[in-house]
């Protein structure tokens, strides 16, 4: 950083689903799969949920299914996909052994940022058990598509572990939300998430590396295509 001057900006890493296929290719502490977005209806057997014109399509295209299912105003199959996904994804656990994401944490610097699509609790659950040993500089976190173990005050615009409390109003935080339809990804419309977004394109025009890990930008996910 002395030497070269341009090393003093952040590193920027990017992880999708495949970061975490990376880190658990056997699956969670209790062999629990880490299905990505285009597995989620088979792995969590919510092609039930969907029409029978449109179960086909929930096993090969899920944010596509997800998103006509969403124009078609179908709140009860909308709410227990959603329902499902988050319970899913909360229970999901890290081996007790040293894991790629512990490593990924300790080796970046408290100027650096790590950005994620994933729902999954591993970030989280890895910084809070680093925590207890002792460490306490950390590489910052931003959740694009929300996350289970992640939730929001609006009134103070903070994020926190799911049931704590805001240290400024006292209210629970409120869960961020998982899922949007494919057609209208408007991350603008939602407190947290708008604020994710907001750091993440800040940081991209200032960082002196970009490493993207397990992350593919589908053609379906329009906002994170154009922010690459």
């Amino acid at each position: 950083e002395v030497e070269k001057v341009f090393m003093g900006k952040p590193h920027v890493v990017l992880l999708g689903a495949g970061a975490s296929k990376a880190a658990l290719p056997k699956g969670d502490k209790n062999g629990k799969s880490i299905p990505i977005l285009r597995e989620v209806a088979s792995e969590l057997n919510l092609s039930k949920y969907f029409p029978s014109d449109l179960t086909d399509l929930s096993r090969t295209d899920f944010e596509a299914a997800y998103s006509k299912l969403h124009s078609m105003g179908i709140s009860p199959e909308l709410e227990s996909i959603d329902k499902s996904i988050a319970e899913y994804f909360s229970s999901l656990e890290l081996p007790k052994e040293v894991n790629l994401y512990d490593h990924l944490q300790l080796s970046l610097r408290e100027k650096d940022v790590i950005a994620t699509f994933n729902w999954d609790p591993f970030l989280m659950q890895s910084r809070i058990r680093l925590a207890k040993l002792g460490v306490t500089k950390f590489p910052q976190l931003f959740f694009l598509h929300g996350n289970v173990r992640v939730g929001f005050c609006s009134k103070d615009k903070v994020s926190g572990l799911i049931g704590n409390k805001c240290s400024k109003c006292g209210n629970y935080f409120t869960p961020s939300r998982l899922l949007y339809p494919v057609e209208n990804k408007n991350y603008q419309d939602a407190d947290f998430i708008e604020r994710e977004w907001e750091a993440i394109r800040f940081y991209l025009k200032g960082c002196f590396m970009f490493t993207v890990f397990g992350y593919s930008a589908p053609s379906t996910d329009v906002e994170a295509v154009e922010l690459l």
